[in-house]
């Protein structure tokens, strides 16, 4: 899969999806680590990055990928 394509997705989720998601999944921050950075609880980090997850899984499905992995 190109990384331009799933950087472009990335790009279009909304500004604190897409913020956990780049923190986590680019840059390796764990949630506790960024839930630090950003002074929030990190359930709520959890629950922000599941939820980015789901639209970037229906975001990947509707260019017609259906398999890939996103870390859980």
């Amino acid at each position: 899969m190109d990384t331009a394509v799933i950087l472009n997705i990335i790009a279009q989720l909304p500004d604190g999806y897409r913020m956990i998601v780049n923190l986590h999944l680019i840059d390796g921050y764990t949630h506790a680590e960024i839930a630090a950075m950003l002074s929030i609880a990190d359930g709520t980090v959890r629950s922000q990055y599941h939820r980015a997850r789901s639209v970037l899984m229906k975001k990947l499905q509707e260019i017609g990928i259906n398999r890939y992995e996103i870390p859980g």
